[in-house]
């Protein structure tokens, strides 16, 4: 156990959270797309019929990226937008931290 790890509760629900400003990359763009599906490109990338539309949109104007977009990378799972409910699903599902090896 390190030291920072002795002073949290045993029940805490630990998960590392990285705030991007800048746009995603062309990669991230197409495993967010994947994780939420085609028919939720136009949430992801503005006026967006579908993913390769979405992927050509982006390449061309970033700037139609919609924020926020809250993806877990480790689980393939995505909420667009900020939508309270849809973020708390997300964060209750993700995996509890064991002592277990």
């Amino acid at each position: 156990m390190t030291a920072q790890e002795s002073y949290l509760p045993d029940s805490a629900d630990i998960f590392n959270l990285d705030v991007q400003e800048t746009p995603p990359t062309p990669d991230q763009l197409t495993s967010i797309l994947d994780y939420l599906g085609p028919s939720k490109a136009g949430t992801v990338v503005e006026e967006a019929t579908g993913t390769s539309d979405a992927l050509r949109k982006f390449n061309a104007k970033q700037q139609s990226f919609q924020r926020p977009v809250t993806v877990d990378w480790n689980n393939g799972r995505a909420v667009v937008g900020d939508d309270e409910s849809e973020l708390m699903k997300l964060v209750r599902t993700l995996p509890k931290e064991t002592d277990q090896v």
